[in-house]
């Protein structure tokens, strides 16, 4: 049996719908990450399986039973907020005390727990210590330690990690990981952040416009996008029309030659750390792409406007149908003109 399980999920505003016939199963111990750009509906649909929100239609079942009423205090779900809502009068330890203090717990236990709480977190350096004295690290750090504290089947965190910056946000989410996987508490993460979702992720819910458009795991959405949108918002591709089809090809799994393949331009060239940034023009489509090539790699030969070869391995290739996502968003409307207006003028 599915430890969680949504069902037929929607939700409006107005004439908006935030939700739309949403549904997926959430398994005992999974760490589920909802994945979309702003307005998607990821955040909506957190906040109605914490039972912050109702839907208009559909259930949760949670083990079997319907909590899709349930008042959120019933629910056992502890939620971690972007914004970590520390009480700024209180210390660390105080913060993560508070909500033990209506349990039946001995004053022992509560000592032991806290302290099992801190060395998880890696905070017993700032215990007695006020939000305004932490990082912003150390802040989230107690945010999730107290919503731990009330041992809940459920962990909700809500783009956690947006307010930080990239160094503290790897060191953390690789935290978090560790900590949910130690504890083996289902776990649902919202995040716009698709580097943050795929490292962090059992399975990935990529959302667009109140819609699932793929479940899976990291690998597969990456590799085997369902469609152009989940394609274009996961990582960087290439889009090539063709006929009723489009073709698409991650920058990395272009091969690049100084004599034979499709004949291409070089117009741009970016150095990005561990790789360069190519665009090139396609001479035959009047098409942009891009090519990532390692930089250790000898590209002395790359300067604009030189004339490259690349190659587009039948394995890499990622073939979608005709269909909505293309039109809605034109997808690979990369031509030249529009690039040498907007990149190569400015």
């Amino acid at each position: 049996m599915s430890h969680l399980l949504i069902n037929d999920i929607t939700k409006k505003f107005g004439n908006f719908f935030a939700l739309k016939n949403v549904n997926f199963e959430l398994e005992d111990g999974e760490f589920l990450c909802l994945l979309g750009p702003s307005g998607c509906g990821k955040t909506t649909l957190l906040r109605i399986i914490a039972g912050l929100e109702e839907p208009d239609s559909g259930k949760i079942f949670l083990n079997g039973k319907d909590i899709t009423s349930v008042h959120p205090s019933k629910r056992k779900f502890g939620i971690v907020f972007q914004s970590y809502a520390l009480f700024p009068n209180m210390t660390a330890y105080e913060n993560i005390t508070f909500g033990l203090k209506n349990k039946k717990s001995s004053k022992n236990e509560m000592q032991r727990k806290i302290n099992e709480l801190f060395s998880i977190v890696n905070l017993d350096h700032v215990k007695f210590r006020y939000p305004s004295q932490l990082s912003g690290g150390e802040q989230q750090r107690v945010a999730l330690a107290r919503a731990l504290a009330l041992d809940p089947d459920f962990l909700l965190l809500d783009e956690p990690l947006s307010a930080l910056d990239a160094k503290v946000r790897n060191k953390l989410r690789k935290e978090i990981r560790e900590t949910q996987e130690k504890l083996k508490i289902t776990t649902i993460m919202v995040t716009h952040d698709q580097e943050e979702a795929l490292t962090m992720a059992d399975r990935i819910v990529v959302m667009d416009k109140g819609k699932i458009m793929q479940i899976d795991i990291p690998q597969r959405i990456y590799e085997l996008p369902a469609n152009p949108f989940v394609a274009d918002f996961i990582g960087d591709i290439n889009f090539i029309k063709d006929n009723s089809a489009i073709t698409a090809i991650r920058p990395e799994n272009i091969c690049i030659d100084e004599k034979r393949g499709i004949e291409a331009k070089v117009y741009h060239r970016e150095f990005r750390g561990a790789f360069y940034r190519l665009t090139l023009c396609l001479v035959d489509k009047n098409q942009m792409i891009k090519v990532d090539i390692p930089s250790n790699k000898k590209i002395g030969f790359l300067e604009n406007n030189e004339r490259v070869f690349i190659e587009l391995p039948a394995d890499k290739l990622i073939t979608f149908k005709d269909n909505e996502y293309y039109h809605d968003h034109n997808y690979g409307n990369n031509n030249f003109d529009e690039f040498k207006t907007k990149v190569l003028s400015s």
